[in-house]
């Protein structure tokens, strides 16, 4: 048993030693070809298809051929939300909100876009954006 292995393995070692010789044989019988000089000159039709302009890219993060990725945690984006005014009344006050340009009329306890109106005051509106208490103020 010992010997069918030991015999097999030899074989093996010696197949492929007589293939890497016949590669090397076929490599040093191959014509060498001489070095090819690079024509610098470039024709002109060649040079008015060309854009007349220079591409750079300015920002480095869009560059399609850097490869190192960047990995620094990036902070959530809220969205633009201003206090534009209070209307108050009798019965209710509300508030007017400027979100995403768009302005609404929102009373306490209304939910819009994820901002929810707690309490509305005549120089202020606390609001609710993600788990957190804010205080919008209106310019004095």
């Amino acid at each position: 048993m010992r010997i069918k292995k030991s015999l097999t393995t030899l074989i093996l070692i010696i197949v492929i030693l007589v293939i890497w010789v016949y590669n090397l044989l076929l490599i040093k019988n191959l014509p060498v070809q001489p070095e090819q000089s690079v024509n610098k000159t470039f024709d002109s039709k060649y040079i008015d298809s060309l854009p007349l302009f220079n591409f750079e890219y300015k920002d480095i993060k869009r560059d399609p051929f850097n490869v190192i990725l960047d990995t620094t945690p990036k902070e959530t984006v809220k969205p633009v939300f201003t206090l534009k005014g209070v209307v108050l009344s009798q019965g209710e006050s509300s508030a007017l909100m400027e979100i995403f340009n768009e302005t609404y009329l929102l009373r306490k306890n209304e939910t819009c876009v994820g901002i929810k109106i707690k309490e509305i005051t005549p120089k202020s509106v606390t609001i609710e954006f993600r788990g957190k208490e804010e205080i919008l103020k209106l310019w004095e």
